[in-house]
């Protein structure tokens, strides 16, 4: 070992890790979370009389995409998970 520091230290590379575990993880959760929360939001607002009216009118009118609007994903959201994750590792690290 010559003494010097790479580019990135080994905190650096581990913040990182945590922060791409937490977009990979918010990204697949979204497959499940999104439907269920749009066809929740048009029942709320009363678009629809029930559920079942909802999903075959949804995917008549736009197919897959009427239950993942576009957007994208929030500063908050990352953040969100972010320190989510760096409080189990936290967490998880303590007890062992």
């Amino acid at each position: 070992e010559d003494g010097k520091k790479g580019v990135c230290s080994d905190g650096g590379l581990h913040t990182f890790s945590i922060a791409l575990s937490a977009a990979i993880g918010n990204t697949i959760a979204s497959f499940s979370r999104v439907p269920y929360e749009v066809v929740k939001q048009c029942l709320q607002t009363g678009q629809y009389s029930s559920t079942k009216e909802a999903l075959v009118t949804m995917w008549k009118a736009g197919g897959l995409r009427s239950f993942f609007p576009l957007g994208g994903v929030s500063i908050q959201m990352v953040s969100t998970m972010l320190c989510n994750l760096r409080q189990f590792n936290f967490t998880t690290s303590s007890m062992i």
